[in-house]
């Protein structure tokens, strides 16, 4: 089950996920409409943290359209599961990820 949490604003969401404590990788990416960040996983737990734009998630076997208006949305990809991104809009996220 593709996990989605909604935030006020990105410094909320953050403060919600991060750990005290913890090491983290904070990456911040851009697509444009139809790119696909293809199929892939980490050996570490990841968020996906936007605020605008619309995409295609897929993680394991199933698939869920997930647009961000008027919220921060985090989508939690666990460690060793499958995932991949289809671009539906422009869209800029941050991938938040523990660092090993």
């Amino acid at each position: 089950m593709i996990e989605i949490k909604e935030y006020k604003n990105r410094e909320e969401a953050l403060e919600q996920i991060l750990m005290l404590d913890q090491d983290y990788t904070l990456i911040r990416h851009n697509f444009e409409k139809g790119e696909i960040i293809e199929l892939h996983k980490h050996p570490v737990d990841e968020w996906v943290v936007f605020n605008s734009g619309k995409c295609d998630v897929t993680l394991g076997m199933e698939s869920k359209i997930i647009e961000a208006k008027e919220y921060t949305l985090a989508i939690y990809l666990p460690k060793n599961e499958n995932h991949r991104l289809r671009c539906l809009t422009d869209i800029s996220y941050w991938v938040l990820r523990k660092t090993e």
